[in-house]
Formats: structure tokens, sequence, C-alpha cells
């Protein structure tokens, strides 16, 4: 059990370090004991220089700045408070970036989706070792890697001091500094209880890579959560309508639940879509039912058209429904055999303009 103790006197300040710490303790499903300390005598005699002020687990004291930097040290309590727990259930949002401009796209897209979430974001940078050349000059492979180790330290702390002027408001931000394989290390990381990743799409490469990127691709192979490619220009806006691409129910039911779960969260609703190609029939009373069971307040609907090919059928529905998200579990064969045919590249640009969730397999 985590034990918390706060020191003040019953200020306005006091109660706020109280109601913030105990809202995401609860929201985490964290185990906790909090206690209040009110006696000035005792500040004296556990070396408690100034109020409020908040002591971890019986040893780590994190003093709050009631002089212009409330806010700033409020955060750093709880964010230091939340460490200690892992974040608890809180979703951690794993958002790869090498600093270009579709890293900071995705991450500005999951910051909205851990507004929306609850969730933390972890800014996860892997550097492979290597020579470069910085200013037509190369340097060792020890001072590159504290280039952007230090890059990535001061990338979370200005993105950790954008809500300065509200109250606990913005995302809590930590860094994740890896060196190795970027596929690897990513792939390591999606492995972890209570994952999600938000990837940027690069616009390079092949046909499929030029709405995608290289690392985007193979992490769509790879990831082992929940995985939303962002491309470019895509921003964040509370999700309205989410669309899940379902192939069969046997392989997808989980993951229409989990979105539905997070369609729940949005409030918005959900569209799930099969494209009929003349294999199997799809149980969509099956879907209607665990919708209607779990999820009884959602605004749901099932959709069930013909089409020689997947990618047709989806791209024609994509284009007459308002949607936010294209979802899907990566395990349909058939789609993801279309998706890296080069030929599709044109057909699949109709929906790349939107976010795609891809779940993995169950």
């Amino acid at each position: 059990m985590l034990h918390i103790k706060i020191y003040g006197t019953g200020t306005a300040g006091f109660e706020m370090v109280k109601t913030k710490i105990r809202e995401y303790l609860v929201a985490a499903q964290v185990d906790f004991e909090l206690q209040e300390e009110t006696n000035v005598n005792n500040f004296i005699k556990e070396s408690v220089q100034s109020v409020p002020a908040v002591r971890i687990n019986g040893e780590d004291l994190i003093e709050i700045d009631s002089n212009g930097g409330f806010n700033q040290t409020l955060r750093n309590a709880v964010q230091e408070i939340m460490r200690k727990v892992n974040y608890g259930n809180m979703t951690k949002i794993i958002v790869p970036t090498d600093f270009s401009e579709p890293s900071f796209n995705a991450y500005n897209y999951a910051n909205g989706l851990a507004k929306d979430l609850g969730g933390v974001i972890v800014l996860t940078h892997v550097y492979f070792p290597s020579s470069a050349d910085l200013n037509e000059f190369t340097i060792p492979n020890n001072d590159l890697e504290n280039v952007h180790r230090k890059k990535l330290q001061e990338l979370v702390k200005s993105v950790n001091q954008d809500w300065i002027g509200e109250i606990m408001h913005e995302p809590m931000v930590e860094s994740d500094f890896r060196i190795g394989f970027p596929k690897t290390e990513l792939t390591e990381l999606s492995e972890q209880k209570n994952v999600m990743m938000v990837m940027g799409s690069t616009g390079e490469g092949d046909a499929f890579k030029k709405v995608f990127g290289s690392l985007s691709t193979d992490m769509i192979k790879s990831a082992k959560c929940p995985l939303f490619i962002i491309p470019p220009g895509a921003t964040y806006q509370t999700p309205k309508s989410v669309v899940f691409a379902s192939g069969s129910v046997k392989t997808d039911s989980n993951n229409i639940f989990d979105t539905a779960k997070m369609c729940s969260k949005f409030g918005a609703d959900l569209k799930v879509l099969h494209v009929h190609t003349g294999e199997n029939e799809y149980d969509e009373q099956a879907v209607h039912e665990m919708l209607k069971a779990n999820f009884p307040v959602l605004n749901f609907d099932i959709r069930i058209i013909r089409a020689e090919k997947i990618l047709d059928g989806l791209a024609l529905c994509l284009k007459e429904t308002d949607h936010d998200i294209v979802a899907f579990t990566k395990v349909h064969r058939n789609f993801l055999a279309e998706l890296f045919h080069e030929s599709i590249s044109e057909h699949f640009a109709l929906y790349s303009k939107k976010p795609l969730l891809i779940f993995p397999s169950t």
C-alpha cells in the first residue's frame, strides 16, 4: 500500500493538494492511505520547513511552493507519487519520437487522447549508435548519444511545463530513452500492461511507406498493443464516430469490446463494418448482443456490405460515412495483404487522412 502524508494548516492550497493527489490515485485504482498532519509542532519534529508538503512512504518529502510556483510543484509532487506506483492502471500512451514533424504531430494527437482517456504519455526515443555529421563535424558515438538524450529530456521538460496556466489539466509526460534497434525496443515496450502506442507516418519510401513510413510499417506488423497511426496534418478532436472494420466475430470480439469501451469514454458512436466477399457469413447478431449487454447507452450500428475486395468495400463505406478513427485487427490476412500491395496506395489514401487504430490479434 502507498502511504501519503500531507502537511498543512487547512488552507485552500492544502485542500487542493489533498484533492488532486486523491483524484489521481483513485483514477489509477491504486491502494493508498492518505494522512493529514496539521499540527505545527509536528512539522518541526519532522523537518518540514514549509507547507503544504507531501511525504511519500515515510521518506521522500516534497514541499509545495506557495509563492508563484504552486501549480508546477503540485504537478511535480503528484507525478512523483504516480511514478512510485508506475501510474497504477492508467493507460500509458507510448509516443516514439525522432524529433521530426510527424512525431511531434503524433505527440499532439496523443496529448488529446490522454486527456480524454485519463492516460499518461511516455515520450520514447530509441537511439541507434552511429556516427553522424553535426554542423559538418563527425562526433563520436557517446557524444551523439548524449545529444539525443539531452534533446529528449528538454522536450519532456518543455511539454510538462505547457500546462502551467491551468491546474493539473494537461496529461503528465514521462521520458524513456533507449539504445538499440527501434523496432525491437518498441515491440518490447508494446508488450507491457495497459499500454497503447501513437506513431506519426513519415510520408517516405515505397507505395505503402508513402502512406505510413518505414518504422510505422514495421510496428503495424509487430506491435503487441493497440497502435494509432497518425497521418500528416491530422489534429486531435474528441472522436464522435469510430469505424471498426471487422473480418470475423471470432477474431474481433475482444477488440470490438475495447473499441466500444473507448467510444464510451469519448461519447462517440461505434460503427461496425463488415465487408462480405462471398466467404463465411458474419454473425451480426452476436456482435449486437455483446454490445447491447455491455454498453447499453452506446450508440452503435452494424453494417454489412458486399464487395469483391475488402478495400473496395471499405473505401466506399468510409467515403459515405462520417468517422474520426478507423479501427481493425491486424490478424485479417486478406485485409493486410491488400494493404501491403503497391497498387492500392491511391485507394488507401481515401482514408489515410484519418487516424488508424490497429489492434493486435488476441
